[in-house]
């Protein structure tokens, strides 16, 4: 069965995180900060990608080779980014389809 929605997102603490799904299978994420004025850091990135869903489990894989995974919780989906340290790394974020 296909993913039949065009986004998910949500936020956790000071980032917020949007996955929009788009024909072909691409999808574009974006991840933001909000930060206190004078406070350093990283304000925005974003990353492209392909993506599968099985069994109503998504498989995100960007274009620079890291895999995720978005499984069904008890609301919305929560993310499994396993080993990443980084920026773009968003494990145990739970993200939420839009209201309709």
């Amino acid at each position: 069965m296909a993913f039949q929605y065009n986004a998910l997102s949500g936020e956790d603490g000071n980032q917020s995180v949007e996955i929009t799904f788009h024909r072909g299978g691409h999808y574009v994420l974006k991840k933001r900060w909000t930060r206190s004025k004078g406070e350093m850091g990283v304000l925005a990135l974003g990353e492209s990608g392909i993506y599968t869903s099985q069994d109503n489990v998504l498989i995100l894989q960007s274009h620079t080779g890291r895999q995720r995974q978005a499984v069904p919780g008890v609301e919305g989906y929560v993310i499994s980014d396993p080993g990443a340290l980084d920026d773009y790394r968003i494990d145990g974020m739970q993200l939420f389809l839009p209201d309709a």
